[in-house]
């Protein structure tokens, strides 16, 4: 019952912030990937607990990341969840984070910010490459 009406019942903690809540969420977007498969769901859910894009753990499994790249299933799909949609969905995330916190960034982020300047510059669109890097630099920049 729980699992069926999962959106009413986030939009419901969502409405009434409690301590511990977080915990609720992040337990009701494991239950939806483990019983019913729903990544996306799962995702949502952990995205409404608080959490970010985060590094790979292959110390802890690849499954003990909950979010990478938005959209993108790392642990069913492992060698084509960088999408170039799961990476922009993730980016226009990143933006909405910084228009609330300007000094905020996502470090999981960065990597995949470099994978896609250096596609970019392999089909000639230099400028855009370079802005990516930039980017990055001001990120690793002191």
């Amino acid at each position: 019952a729980l699992l069926d009406a999962w959106q009413q019942n986030v939009s419901i903690i969502l409405a009434n912030r409690t301590p511990g809540d977080s915990e609720v969420l992040k337990q009701l977007g494991d239950a939806l990937l483990a019983h019913r498969g729903d990544f996306h769901a799962a995702q949502f859910c952990h995205i409404v607990a608080g959490g970010g894009p985060e590094a790979l753990d292959a110390a802890h499994g690849i499954a003990a990341t909950k979010v990478v790249l938005l959209g993108g299933d790392h642990v069913r799909v492992p060698g084509a969840f960088c999408s170039l949609g799961a990476l922009q969905r993730t980016e226009m995330w990143e933006h909405a984070v910084r228009l609330a916190q300007p000094k905020s960034v996502m470090a999981a982020l960065q990597p995949y910010k470099l994978q896609h300047a250096m596609l970019l510059a392999d089909i000639g669109m230099n400028e855009a490459a370079l802005a990516y890097v930039e980017e990055l630099f001001r990120f690793v920049k002191p």
